[in-house]
């Protein structure tokens, strides 16, 4: 017996319509992904889309939202830990490549909201993400008052941390194939060397001896 058919309008377009959306700016950007191309996939018509969304720019800012809150999940499993300063910063770059692992899309439409929303940036009050960076950046200015972490600018390390991670994970696809790597074994590898190389450029000598012994 043949399934119904799916009604192109109803209690779930909305979601329907943001899932859409999260994978087509994902790979078009803002500028490439068009409100037809969205509909058209959801199978609405414009009308339908435009009552869930007055325009394009409304329906970004709501994707935008949904990476928000689920990277604030991130920072909230961080937060809730009790555990020093070596240990918080290692949950922390563990979760944040598993969030990056499990929400792909998420990754390519931030890394294009940086490079390619130059303008649109400059016209906001706010960026999106600002808050949730500003929580993620704690975990290493808490750190550094606590003697635990070396003197550096905790924004900028932060944006070390997450951008290592991200442009590896965006790029192994591609690099896997051009540099026949298994898979598998380059993202263990990575996994492990950059929290090696990010911890030792971050935490004091004193410190990561430490929690060296502590984890032995």
């Amino acid at each position: 017996m043949a399934r119904p058919a799916k009604k192109a309008d109803g209690p779930d377009t909305k979601e329907r319509v943001l899932a859409v959306a999260e994978k087509l700016f994902a790979e078009k950007g803002f500028h490439g992904a068009s409100l037809r191309d969205i509909g058209g996939e959801v199978g609405i018509a414009n009308a339908s889309l435009l009552y869930h969304f007055p325009s394009k720019g409304k329906l970004y800012v709501a994707v935008l939202d949904r990476i928000t809150e689920s990277l604030s999940t991130v920072a909230g499993q961080v937060e809730r830990a009790e555990m020093d300063d070596v240990a918080r910063f290692e949950l922390f770059y563990n979760a944040f490549y598993d969030w990056g692992m499990a929400h792909a899309d998420y990754l390519r439409i931030v890394m294009r909201e940086m490079m390619d929303n130059k303008d649109r940036v400059d016209r906001i009050e706010k960026w999106h993400l600002t808050g949730v960076m500003g929580r993620m950046t704690k975990v290493i200015a808490d750190g550094q008052a606590r003697g635990t972490f070396r003197a550096c600018d905790p924004e900028l390390f932060l944006y070390q941390v997450l951008g290592s991670v991200t442009y590896f994970q965006l790029g192994l696809p591609t690099l896997g194939r051009v540099m026949d790597w298994d898979r598998a074994a380059a993202e263990k590898t990575f996994r492990r060397q950059a929290l090696e190389h990010l911890s030792r450029a971050l935490v004091k000598k004193s410190a990561l001896k430490k929690a060296q012994k502590k984890s032995k």
